[in-house]
């Protein structure tokens, strides 16, 4: 980090969270960018547990 009156001072980064920042992303972000295979999943779970379809709790 560089302020402004010209020192740096570093700091460490957890690369996974590091990657999302370059990539600018949030939590919502990554789980919208899996919406392809949250796509599937859903199919596949419906298509297992179809007699859920109607159910009320």
């Amino acid at each position: 980090m560089l302020l402004p009156d010209g020192s740096r001072h570093g700091f460490e980064l957890d690369p996974v969270r590091k990657d999302q920042l370059l990539r600018g992303l949030d939590d919502i972000g990554i789980t919208l960018n899996e919406g392809k295979l949250i796509e599937q999943f859903e199919a596949a779970y419906h298509d297992r547990l179809y007699w859920l379809a109607g159910a009320k709790a």
